[in-house]
């Protein structure tokens, strides 16, 4: 049986976790904190940090804007008019311009990162929609939910490189630090993709649980960490063999959107779209040992470059919440 209390805020598991009984709110607090909670435009989901990691740029899709929050006072400062529903964003090479995806339309947009009319527009599918959070080089890898494809945009070049089929309504992919291989989640026939990018050939299909909605690659690239959205749980995916070599559900919220993984590897942050909570994975353990309170509806997890912050949008509340990882 699970228990839930309150404790200094956080909502936490205190029983249920295999033996972790009474210790799972010790365990989490002494992770992680809520920093900051931020008020931004309507229907905040993806977020890019610039290269000074001074600035988060966050695509509120239902303002049809990019919210710019300093990474330092944790306030927003600007609000950039986006095109129609950007569901993400990332900066050119250079950072003198910011793409954005169009999840009502089939094309990715580009305007100057201080502001400013549209300046062209690329053709990328229909319900273009995040970005994998991993970026190799200047390449980056979107998703087009109702087009069913994986495309690569290369922010130097400026211009689309490849694109590659998918299965049935794919979600965020997670990509390998080499580049080579992409795992993307496929909603509508509970499968996950698995891409390699340098012959461009899907290689395997895996069969994963209801409604696999996003995942992540551990630091070391030898797990796919996938949420089974519809079914409360997660899956451990093995990257060499493609098999399901494991399966949590005690203390995963209510329909887990997706996997976040700290820079260290320590922990997956998975967030429940279904409520107002992000569960915290012990990856080396396997186990959920806490969950912290955000906002309703966390939907996009990304980690800030220094490692220590995470920064997580909440579409129904409209806010940021920053949590900061606690060193050990």
């Amino acid at each position: 049986m699970k228990v839930i209390v309150f404790v200094c805020g956080f909502l936490v598991w205190t029983a249920g976790l295999g033996g972790l009984s009474g210790c799972a709110a010790s365990r989490s607090e002494a992770a992680f904190e809520v920093i900051a909670n931020i008020k931004t435009g309507d229907n905040p989901h993806g977020i890019w940090f610039d290269r000074t990691r001074d600035l988060a740029y966050v695509a509120c899709s239902g303002a049809d804007q990019i919210d710019v929050i300093d990474c330092r006072t944790l306030k927003v400062i600007d609000s950039l008019p986006a095109g129609n529903v950007p569901l993400d964003v990332v900066a050119s090479a250079d950072e003198r311009y910011l793409i954005a995806t169009q999840f009502q339309g089939e094309e990715l947009i580009k305007f100057r990162r201080i502001g400013g009319p549209i300046e062209k527009r690329w053709k990328v599918g229909e319900g273009g929609s995040l970005f994998a959070p991993r970026h190799n080089s200047d390449l980056v890898y979107l998703t087009c939910e109702f087009a069913d494809r994986l495309v690569v945009f290369d922010r130097r070049a400026m211009e689309i490189t490849a694109s590659y089929e998918t299965g049935d309504q794919p979600y965020p992919a997670a990509v390998t630090k080499d580049g080579r291989y992409a795992f993307v989640p496929n909603k509508g026939d509970n499968s996950v993709t698995v891409i390699d990018l340098t012959i461009g050939q899907t290689i395997a299909t895996i069969a994963v649980g209801e409604q696999p909605q996003g995942g992540a690659l551990t630091q070391d690239d030898r797990y796919y960490i996938v949420a089974e959205s519809e079914q409360d749980s997660v899956a451990f995916i093995d990257a060499i063999t493609h098999e399901v070599v494991a399966r949590i559900t005690e203390g995963v919220g209510r329909r887990p959107f997706a996997v976040a993984v700290t820079l260290d590897g320590t922990y997956g942050i998975i967030n429940n779209a279904g409520g107002s909570t992000v569960s915290i994975l012990d990856i080396a353990r396997e186990q959920i040992i806490g969950e912290i309170e955000t906002g309703e509806q966390p939907i996009v997890v990304r980690m800030h470059p220094d490692g220590k912050r995470i920064f997580v949008s909440n579409e129904v509340s409209g806010t940021v919440t920053v949590l900061k990882q606690r060193q050990n």
